[in-house]
């Protein structure tokens, strides 16, 4: 069965949660690039899910969005740039501010 917005939410809460620390690590700890590498890949599975369920135009307008910033992200921290995938995460166009707009009112969120 599809996710509804408030069980994407919460699958989404730690792993995003835990995508932000990493990022600020990796930016200090050139070792903890693979572990964000790690991170921004279990981020991703989780927008590729089945959306059919999901009735949140903020949520569905992110997803996209989402998907070309985590490649962004992913290829800067194979550069090894983890301070421009931050940057990206932070971002407020693109990044996560979004999905906690979308994920508002959600428990955790």
């Amino acid at each position: 069965m599809a996710d509804t917005i408030a069980e994407r939410c919460a699958r989404l809460r730690q792993p995003v949660t835990d995508l932000l620390g990493v990022g600020m690590t990796a930016t200090v700890e050139p070792k903890d690039l693979s572990k964000l590498v790690e991170q921004i890949r279990a981020v991703r599975a989780i927008i590729e899910d089945d959306l059919s369920a999901i009735d949140s135009p903020p949520y569905l307008a992110w997803v996209p969005v989402a998907g070309d910033t985590l490649q962004a992200m992913e290829d800067a921290a194979a550069r090894g740039d983890a301070a421009e995938s931050f940057r990206l995460f932070r971002d407020p166009e693109v990044g996560f501010n979004r999905l906690g707009i979308a994920c508002s009112g959600n428990a955790g969120w």
